[in-house]
């Protein structure tokens, strides 16, 4: 009999790790650190004394969890999925949605003074892309979702006695434009199940982050209309985004385009993760926006975006569009004169998580800071994870047997929600 075991991620955001046994297999779906413990112990002050302390307190999973484990499968890079790879015992195999692009990634906190020089994996841990829409030796099947981060994939199990459907973390509508959309995906999870309705699943494990949280859905079509006012006004314009947000940094690509206004990136983090993504993929709006990146933030070799001074930068601000992670745009905020900072600039914080999630930082005290500067700061939150008035036409597409909530605060109400649809278990 195939057991499910939620080892982390019930009742919190956030942290998820799933447990899988079958016979002679046994399978962890994600491995994250559990952000909301996290923070109730350290600070900017007080540090991780190393990886057994962090598993006495319960913020990544025990040893015992990895006991008898083959292959991990990682749905996407946020560390509340990807976790600690130093944590894993022994040689697994860590399946991830790109190897590739990890290796930037890994390259970030590998040298790190603080916790997150825990993120790269030991020597013996053997890393490998999760190949998608393929089954592969462990009967698992990596499948394309949408989602802040690019890209991620839920996880399909083929057990033996029953198939599990794991979502991760996924939204259900697009920010991007139809051509763009279909060049990054292939195809994604409802289209999958639409297509091949033979697949038939017993056990969904799905997130649930949006429930019971007051959200304002974001459609495409207002948050592209909202973002092209606000990108048109007087001043210098800045945005700031997660750094491993493509489809936001491709929306504001192409915006730009369209009212004459080239980008600077104001973060390395943010660069890197385009570079990557401008040399594996063919992307015309890219091609139409003048994108230049800082030379003093510059920490790895570029091949496709063009470098510009900050001199040259501040003799016109009004003729740009800075963008960059929330605490470099702070940095290159606080570094300017204040007296070049032109009159009605603007700060939009396209941020797409909520605070219990990685991206946690102190809302008002960057505020106060905008504020300071003489920066009208707006926030368009779109969020990477399916509204709850979706909820029932997910269902109605994977038509579970049974549901498992996971990485929601509010179990019960996913529950309520889909009674009327044939109340599975």
């Amino acid at each position: 009999m195939t057991l499910i075991k939620i080892i982390q991620g019930i009742r919190e955001i956030g942290g998820n790790c799933i447990r899988i046994e079958d016979k002679d297999r046994t399978l962890l779906f994600d491995q994250g650190i559990r952000f909301s413990r996290l923070n109730k112990y350290y600070s900017h002050r007080i540090e991780p004394r190393g990886i057994p302390e962090l598993r006495r307190l319960g913020i990544i999973p025990p040893k015992e969890v990895y006991q008898d484990v083959s292959a991990i499968y990682i749905t996407h890079f946020h560390l509340d999925h990807l976790g600690l790879l130093a944590n894993i015992p022994g040689r697994i195999v860590v399946k991830l949605p790109s190897l590739e692009m990890f290796r930037v990634i890994e390259r970030w906190y590998r040298m790190s003074p603080t916790w997150m020089a825990y993120i790269p994996p030991r020597y013996t841990t053997e890393i490998q892309d999760a190949v998608p829409l393929r089954t592969d030796e462990n009967n698992v099947m990596a499948i394309p979702v949408e989602h802040s981060i690019y890209p991620a994939y839920a996880y399909m199990y083929f057990g033996s006695d029953r198939t599990i459907l794991y979502t991760g973390d996924l939204r259900v509508t697009s920010i991007l434009n139809p051509k763009l959309h279909r060049e990054l995906y292939q195809t994604t999870l409802l289209r999958f199940l639409e297509e091949h309705q033979d697949v038939h699943i017993d056990n969904l494990i799905i997130e649930g982050t949006n429930l019971g949280i007051p959200i304002t859905p974001l459609n495409a079509k207002y948050l592209r209309e909202t973002l092209t006012e606000l990108m048109k006004q007087r001043g210098m314009i800045t945005i700031a985004i997660h750094n491993q947000e493509i489809e936001s940094a491709l929306l504001i690509a192409e915006k730009a385009a369209e009212i004459d206004r080239e980008i600077i990136i104001a973060s390395n983090r943010i660069a890197e993760i385009l570079d990557f993504w401008l040399n594996r993929l063919s992307i015309k709006t890219i091609g139409d926006a003048g994108i230049h990146t800082l030379s003093s933030i510059i920490e790895a070799p570029l091949r496709n975006l063009d470098l510009i001074e900050e001199s040259s930068m501040e003799k016109n601000p009004e003729d740009y569009i800075i963008l960059a992670d929330l605490w470099h745009m702070m940095d290159f905020l606080r570094a300017m004169d204040p007296e070049k900072i032109p009159p009605e600039s603007t700060a939009i914080l396209l941020t797409s998580e909520p605070q219990e999630e990685e991206a946690i930082y102190n809302e008002a005290l960057i505020l106060r800071w905008l504020m300071r500067l003489n920066l009208q700061p707006y926030r368009l939150r779109v969020s990477g994870h399916y509204y709850p008035y979706q909820l029932k036409m997910i269902v109605r597409m994977v038509k579970p047997k049974e549901i498992t909530p996971i990485h929601t605060l509010y179990p019960e109400q996913l529950y309520t929600l889909v009674a009327s649809e044939g109340s599975p278990n």
